[in-house]
């Protein structure tokens, strides 16, 4: 069964909707005024407490109830051809979910068997050079055995010849991997890395990229920065910029919520002074409803993204375009929004939909996306972007699953949980901006 949902995304803002909105930027202009005390701590949940006994979660400044603990997407696929792309497996996923710290990506793979071990390492120097050398020691072997062939035929000494060439190029393409990067210790236990550049033009800018690898437990952490080469921007400051996250991150148990300033990733933290910049965007879903995904992107409130969170749940409540395929015909089951909501105290914009699927012979059930964003303040630590969205997979898409998702109303219930418990992580020391505040006189 084929099902046509169109689903536009389009960029939004809520500032003609909301008082803490008023500060409506346009691209590469700044906000009009900066948000006042009030505004700022709405972020701290407005004094918001989770239920006695309800599990929490944190990811990036936020912290919000889970209930039962989530499941990240820490899977790398077939292969680290795109080890930064976080997903569940090869086909469950939500497009775009990544991890971006002060301009690091990172990788958060396991748990770990041999198997993910080596595919981790796929695509890197290391590996590649590994399979060139096994190459070229195949390649021996068997021109050893060609050439001890007695009364060798014409054919034979064509192979022996093209074999030579073939390993001749492969031994110099070794030559050149080895050539085109180094080993980097970071003096960080259980570690690995390596450096090289990047130029895709002579006459273009050369990058510094420097990649570690961190086994922590069960799960390896993948950090990856990449900068442009200038006078003063060297290799060696480079190399110390990054090391000097990596010296502040720790591994952090599923549910355990620091009380630090810093950044949660999934099972990990990395510690900071409440200044790093970061653009997060990560899925959850629970063992009872697996293709049910709960998107959160959160991220420093920039210009760009200023404007997303209105329109985006404007697209998504009006993006419930269907049509009939083989005689199925979804019937839209519930309409939601565009309207204004809350992540915890912030104000927000929602939108969305639920449809119901009958097809003969099979079960009814509901495919459904609901958008939740807020926009944020830009230049304001505390108040950043704020997305929360909800969406369906079924069987039909994802062939691992072995159920389509539940009722609408169940979902959307989890979905309110997340809102509403979402806020600013309560740390000591404070974050500066609620630090400021404190020290104003009243």
């Amino acid at each position: 069964m084929l099902i046509v949902l169109l689903v536009a995304s389009i960029g939004c803002n809520a500032s003609k909707e909301n008082d803490i909105h008023k500060a409506s930027v346009e691209d590469n202009e700044k906000p009009s005024r900066k948000p006042t005390a009030d505004e700022m701590l709405r972020a701290a949940g407005n004094g918001y407490i989770s239920p006695a006994g309800v599990s929490k979660e944190c990811l990036g400044r936020l912290v919000f109830d889970v209930g039962e603990p989530p499941e990240w997407p820490t899977s790398i696929g077939k292969d680290a051809t795109y080890i930064f792309s976080s997903k569940f497996s090869e086909d469950m996923y939500d497009v775009g979910d990544k991890i971006s710290i002060d301009n690091v990506d990172i990788a958060v793979i396991g748990p770990i068997t041999s198997e993910p071990l080596e595919r981790i390492r796929s695509g890197t120097p290391w590996a590649e050079i590994e399979w060139h050398n096994e190459y070229i020691v195949g390649q021996t072997e068997y021109l050893k055995r060609l050439r001890g062939n007695r009364g060798q035929s014409a054919s034979t000494q064509r192979e022996i010849r093209e074999s030579e060439e073939s390993l001749v190029q492969r031994k110099l393409v070794l030559k050149e991997t080895k050539a085109s990067y180094e080993d980097v210790a970071f003096s960080i236990p259980d570690s690995e890395g390596f450096w090289r550049t990047t130029q895709s033009r002579k006459d273009w800018p050369r990058y510094s990229v420097y990649r570690a690898y961190l086994k922590r437990g069960d799960f390896v952490f993948v950090f990856e920065s990449a900068v442009e080469l200038t006078k003063e921007v060297t290799k060696e400051n480079h190399k110390q910029r990054l090391v000097d996250l990596l010296n502040n991150f720790r591994p952090r148990k599923a549910n355990e919520i620091p009380t630090d300033l810093g950044v949660c990733i999934p099972h990990g933290f990395i510690a900071d002074k409440g200044e790093l910049i970061t653009d997060i965007k990560q899925s959850m879903r629970w063992p009872d409803a697996p293709g049910v995904l709960y998107s959160l992107r959160t991220a420093n409130s920039t210009p760009q993204n200023n404007k997303a969170a209105f329109i985006t749940a404007i697209g998504t409540a009006m993006a419930a375009k269907t049509k009939s395929v083989d005689g199925v015909k979804p019937i839209l089951t519930h309409q939601i929004g565009p309207r204004l909501t809350k992540i915890g105290g912030l104000p927000a914009s929602q939108g969305g939909f639920a449809m119901r699927i009958d097809e003969r012979g099979k079960k009814p059930f509901e495919v459904y996306n609901v958008f939740t964003g807020y926009s944020g303040w830009w230049g304001v630590a505390v108040l950043p972007y704020i997305s929360v969205e909800m969406s369906t997979r079924t069987m039909d898409q994802v062939s691992e699953l072995k159920s389509n998702p539940p009722p609408f109303k169940q979902s959307m219930g989890r979905l309110e949980m997340l809102l509403r418990s979402t806020h600013i992580r309560p740390t000591n020391p404070l974050m500066p901006d609620f630090a400021a505040i404190q020290q104003q006189p009243r």
